[in-house]
């Protein structure tokens, strides 16, 4: 009876193991495939590019449309003294592009062209020429960031500012800006834009695209531009101060990218004074060195030193200086001269015909006066060729322009979501003053030249 007993006690013992045994190894099943699946969930949800987080620059809410469509970016879209940063590796592979990297090298394949970036020493390279990037890349977690222009330059797109929708629409370049370029062995002529500033004529992204397609039109005929930038727009009665190397916007992001657009064409920007203005007086209209204003050296100087390190921050590069309205006094001229060594206005007179050179200390300073004036508005622009055509041979052709009197001869389309073509009036003033130029015997130069 005993032993039955035993014998009975021992098989439960038996079964009872095997049952904990398939139990703990079912549960060991469950949880590896609990486990599995919860591994699976992560790597789908977690981004196919990581954060680059070793990136400090502050981040904006842009959204990023191509021909037409919204790119769905899930890396961020940076900021930098109004220059957007974007994902690049990210876009290329959102736009049917490959991209590959590796010890600071990246392989670009995109839209039948093949581009090679080298993020170490800022540059890369498409159809056998080495490009120089405007700003340096950004490389974190694998992930390379360009700066808004660098992009466009080097796939070759068409930049639109939706401006209202923090957006900014990217198409493939389909313009053709062909047009007969000037001789380039006339007598020298000289073109300057003025008061050029984000806000009054050029307050819209409308007004800059504009200003951008004048831009093509000159560099499509090899007619270089000068062009006179106000930093720091002041309207004390609207409570406006912009400085766009202090003041982040949509706009002014915009406005620095036609500045960069300039630069790549040729163009040389000057400082157009700080302000352009002085005391309760509103930028453009007023005046910002004469007689009255800012005549002591410490606050002549004072405005110098800032208007050049506003250009330093953003990154502009400056060939001259001119003072609002031509008003500084000589004693004025004699400082802005230890700080440029193009000056472009007249040196003492404002009857002068051609440019003047002064030594100041072991440099040499050059005055470029404007003996043609400028074209006050489209009504002018006859009394402007009558005065280029009858130019004695002694005197300096050279005037003085504001772009904004073109922008009622293009008309653009209006749709972001389409590509953005335009018509521009070979009748506009700017239009027949470069064809009297040209037809005069004259190549428009710049001033380095």
């Amino acid at each position: 009876m005993r032993s039955r007993l035993l014998l009975f006690i021992l098989a439960l013992v038996f079964t009872l193991q095997l049952t904990g045994t398939a139990l703990l190894c079912s549960g060991c099943s469950m949880m590896h495939d609990d486990g599995d699946k919860a591994l699976r969930m992560d790597i789908a949800e977690e981004s196919k590019y990581r954060k680059p987080e070793d990136i400090s620059l502050e981040k904006k809410n842009i959204t990023v449309n191509f021909e037409g469509n919204r790119l769905d970016l899930s890396l961020p879209i940076y900021e930098e003294y109004n220059r957007y940063y974007l994902p690049l590796t990210e876009i290329i592979n959102n736009i049917d592009g490959e991209l590959t990297f590796k010890s600071g090298k990246a392989n670009i394949n995109v839209n039948k062209n093949k581009i090679d970036l080298y993020t170490k020493d800022n540059y890369f390279v498409k159809n056998n020429k080495k490009v120089s990037l405007k700003k340096k890349a950004l490389v974190a977690d694998n992930s390379i960031y360009v700066s808004l222009f660098d992009l466009k330059k080097m796939l070759n797109l068409k930049v639109v500012w939706d401006e209202k929708n923090n957006s900014i629409g990217l198409f493939w370049n389909r313009d053709n800006t062909s047009a007969s370029k000037q001789p380039d062995n006339g007598k020298p002529a000289l073109i300057r834009f003025e008061d050029i500033a984000p806000e009054q004529r050029y307050a819209t992204a409308e007004s800059l695209e504009k200003l951008r397609i004048i831009f093509d039109y000159c560099y499509s005929r090899n007619i270089p531009i000068h062009l006179g930038w106000v930093p720091r727009y002041i309207d004390p009665q609207k409570n406006i101060d912009n400085d766009p190397a202090v003041k982040y916007s949509i706009h002014n992001a915009n406005f620095i990218y036609t500045l960069d657009y300039l630069v790549d064409q040729n163009g040389l920007i000057g400082l157009h004074g700080y302000t352009h203005q002085c005391g309760d007086e509103v930028s453009i209209n007023g005046i910002e060195f004469n007689g009255n204003r800012n005549t002591s050296k410490e606050s002549i100087i004072k405005r110098l030193e800032s208007a050049i390190d506003c250009a330093k921050k953003l990154d502009i590069p400056i060939s001259f200086f001119e003072s609002p309205h031509y008003a500084a006094l000589p004693s004025q001229k004699k400082i802005m001269e230890q700080y440029f060594d193009n000056i472009y206005e007249y040196q003492m007179f404002y009857f002068e015909k051609n440019i003047t050179k002064v030594n100041n200390g072991n440099r040499v300073v050059k005055y470029i006066p404007t003996p043609l004036g400028y074209v006050q508005g489209k009504g002018d622009t006859n009394n402007m060729i009558n005065k280029i055509k009858n130019l004695n041979n002694d005197t300096l052709a050279s005037l003085f322009f504001h772009p904004s009197i073109e922008f009622e001869f293009i008309v653009l389309t209006k749709n972001p979501n389409v590509y953005p073509s335009f018509k521009y009036d070979e009748n506009s003033p700017l239009h027949r003053i470069t064809n009297t130029f040209i037809e005069s015997g004259y190549t428009i130069k710049n001033i380095n030249h």
